[in-house]
């Protein structure tokens, strides 16, 4: 039995398989308007430069949010792969297994570009040629709203592991030993995203963010121990503070716990929740302690067996 499940596994390791899609989360504020980027681009999974093939997808939501003194003369809007238009010339966009990153570098051949723009002419885009190059938000009424770069990468988006959560009573267990950040999309009235996670102990810190959530919404982010998920630490998501907010923990003992998300609008909007330090899906270590006892006893029994 045991020699049956683990040759596919040695197969698998041997053979690979085909390369899984990758997301990764934007995040941007460029300029001194603060226009804004968020949301997510897909990938094929590959790793180094990347060319207009490797895009899959994006769902981006374009707007800003003007410091005190300044107003925003753009209208927020969205960037589909079905309204809006990639463009991707030259070497510039390159992918890690953690980020996705745009170099700014004089070394650039003039033309290279990342963009995607919509039938008006708007949206997002990284490069024009020079050095330094820039980014740029242009919307509404052609206002654009550019932040210069300097020689070199800038980081312009985070993988993103994709997980559905579960509920406050039955949270999910995150997936692996060292997990950053988790993503899914959140349902309507009453719906519930919650995750459960093994922490190490010491400072804790997680945060968790909305794309596109529409105006009025709101969402509650809470933490807690295992089977309840809200006891530790809650925070409010609206737009107040732009959908997103940080859950701080300073003296987290080590342990089993969960955290997630609360929805109390009908909207079906994606969500991140990001750990400011990795945690881990991987049982304690307590856990392994029973495993001897435990292939001891089924020696026992298979031996048993035999001699029946």
């Amino acid at each position: 039995m045991l020699k049956s499940f683990l040759l596919p596994l040695m197969c698998a390791a041997a053979f690979g398989g085909p390369i899984p899609s990758v997301t990764y989360e934007v995040n941007q504020t460029v300029g001194i308007f603060n226009g804004t980027i968020n949301g997510t681009v897909v990938t094929d999974g590959a790793l180094g430069p990347l060319g207009f093939a490797d895009i899959l997808g994006w769902n981006l939501q374009i707007g800003c949010m003007p410091p005190s003194g300044f107003s925003c003369l753009l209208t927020p809007f969205t960037l589909l792969p079905g309204d809006s238009t990639l463009t991707l010339t030259g070497n510039e966009l390159t992918a890690t297994a953690t980020n996705l990153l745009f170099d700014f570098g004089a070394a650039r051949t003039t033309g290279d570009s990342f963009e995607i723009l919509n039938g008006s002419g708007n949206g997002w885009g990284l490069s024009p040629p020079g050095s330094p190059g820039f980014e740029s938000v242009v919307g509404g009424f052609g206002t654009e709203s550019p932040l210069y770069f300097g020689p070199q990468p800038q980081a312009m988006g985070i993988q993103v592991t994709p997980l559905q959560g579960g509920s406050a009573s039955s949270p999910v267990l995150v997936s692996g030993a060292s997990v950053t950040q988790v993503s899914g999309n959140i349902g309507a009235f009453g719906s519930q995203d919650y995750y459960s996670f093994f922490w190490s102990g010491g400072p804790f810190s997680a945060s968790a963010m909305i794309a596109g959530a529409p105006a009025g919404a709101s969402y509650l982010s809470s933490a807690g121990v295992t089977g309840s998920c809200n006891g530790l630490a809650t925070v409010t998501l609206d737009g107040t503070d732009a959908f997103s907010g940080t859950i701080s923990l300073p003296g987290l003992a080590a342990g089993q716990y969960c955290i997630g998300l609360d929805a109390n609008n009908p909207n079906d909007p994606a969500f991140s929740l990001t750990f400011s330090t990795p945690v881990s899906g991987v049982p304690e270590p307590a856990t392994f302690v029973l495993l001897p006892a435990g292939l001891a006893i089924l020696g026992t029994l298979r031996r048993a067996a035999r001699c029946a």
